[in-house]
């Protein structure tokens, strides 16, 4: 991220604009300058013209961590499966996390003259904080 240059959003004409968040405005320079539009009583903000890294300071890096897993066997008569899933998740807003356990088994059985039997189960838990 570039520390150099501030609000405007044209990149062959810098000019300073207080609503803009592109930053191809002028050289920051520490002259106090309104920011935004004015409030609802008409005044304006007015900062010093300088690099703030408070919005990049607040933010985290999210990462997601996945694990899977699966297993499958078979023969002429019968199938089974099972997997299983755990995911973890820091997020980006600070304190952000989540995670996530699954768990399935199936399988069939074939018992002849037409006649079969299928089973399915799966489990999920969901944590957020």
């Amino acid at each position: 991220m570039q520390k150099l240059f501030g609000s405007g959003s044209s990149p062959d004409v810098q000019e300073y604009l207080p609503y803009e968040n592109q930053q191809y405005g002028p050289a920051f320079d520490g002259t106090i300058r309104p920011l935004g539009t004015p409030i609802f009583d008409g005044r304006l903000q007015m900062v010093p013209y300088t690099y703030n890294s408070s919005k990049y300071d607040f933010w985290d890096t999210g990462i997601t961590n996945q694990t899977d897993f699966s297993v499958s066997s078979g023969d002429e008569k019968s199938t089974t499966y099972a997997a299983g899933q755990y995911v973890t998740v820091n997020g980006t807003t600070p304190k952000d996390k989540y995670n996530r356990f699954s768990a399935r088994f199936n399988g069939t059985r074939d018992l002849g003259n037409r006649v079969s039997i299928e089973f399915n189960t799966n489990y999920v838990q969901n944590r957020y904080d």
